[in-house]
């Protein structure tokens, strides 16, 4: 079923006097400035893009080959890195969850959840590279993540580590993920969707888009919206805390991968999603004046 969509306008901000690598600490007022430009994008539409991040082209490829890696295994050898119940790691295998519960299409997607905890198996016998690349991308995700909270801390006046003084990414008591999504190119015949309309429920993502069109937002006037891939820029959505943490004045917004075309059913995508989530201890209370969410 085509989904064609109008293109949403999402801003891109350049972060370089921020960036990650950057030699010197950046000021106070390097952090607020790009905190503002940020803000009135997370305010409207929930996303913004971001370029000049510091992280090096070949980082995000080096990612990508690895987990093109993994996919490319036997579903036998995948099958024994499952991700279990309760567990925020592992394997997923195709059409076997749903990111929209009530949707009746099923969702054409296999997934790899990667953290750093220590209970973690991954495949070291067969992709000896695995753990060490995806732990290096972690890392710098980690680094950068902490980089826009300090932006988003500056433009609402709070402590500048106000928001990442809650996100340890200690493994034993954080659980921030990196997550790989595989979706295969898609027979003319079959009524199937890629990834169904949802929130994200933690803090905020940092996604690293392919040029394979069907990422779609929903406006605040209900509207599906595409949104479209930017060489080398990462795109950062609200999620479901940061809307409560903010007190609705920044957006969690709907988001979903269709196949708007014939062309596109016939591509296969990849993106990388970084997750940053909260410490599992803490208490979140409203930065704005409303507590109408907790």
């Amino acid at each position: 079923m085509a989904t064609e969509s109008r293109q949403a306008l999402v801003p891109v901000v350049d972060i370089g006097e921020i960036k990650v690598g950057k030699d010197e600490e950046p000021s106070l007022d390097d952090y607020r400035i790009i905190g503002d430009q940020l803000a009135k994008p997370f305010a409207d539409l929930g996303v913004v893009y971001i370029s000049n991040h510091g992280i090096p082209v070949e980082e995000i490829d080096k990612a990508l080959k690895t987990a093109l890696d993994f996919f490319a295994l036997p579903k036998s050898t995948k099958m024994k890195y499952l991700r279990l119940a309760g567990k925020n790691y592992g394997y997923t295998e195709m059409g076997k969850e749903k990111s929209n519960p009530k949707g009746l299409l099923t969702e054409m997607y296999e997934s790899l959840n990667y953290t750093t905890r220590g209970d973690c198996a991954w495949p070291d016998d067969e992709l000896p590279h695995l753990r060490k690349n995806m732990n290096s991308f972690f890392d710098i995700c980690r680094q950068l993540s902490i980089k826009i909270m300090r932006c988003m801390s500056a433009t609402l006046g709070l402590d500048i580590d106000y928001f990442s003084k809650y996100h340890s990414f200690r493994p034993e008591t954080n659980e921030s993920v990196f997550r790989i999504v595989h979706y295969p190119p898609v027979s003319l015949k079959e009524d199937v969707t890629r990834i169904g309309p949802h929130t994200d429920y933690h803090t905020f993502t940092f996604l690293f888009l392919d040029d394979v069109r069907g990422l779609q937002i929903k406006d605040r006037q209900g509207e599906w919206l595409e949104v479209v891939p930017i060489p080398g820029a990462i795109l950062i959505n609200i999620a479901d805390l940061m809307q409560c943490w903010t007190g609705d004045a920044w957006r969690a917004v709907p988001h979903r991968v269709v196949l708007p075309n014939d062309k596109v059913r016939q591509q296969r995508r990849l993106s990388m999603v970084f997750f940053a989530l909260p410490d599992d201890d803490i208490i979140l209370e409203s930065v704005c004046g409303t507590n109408r969410f907790l």
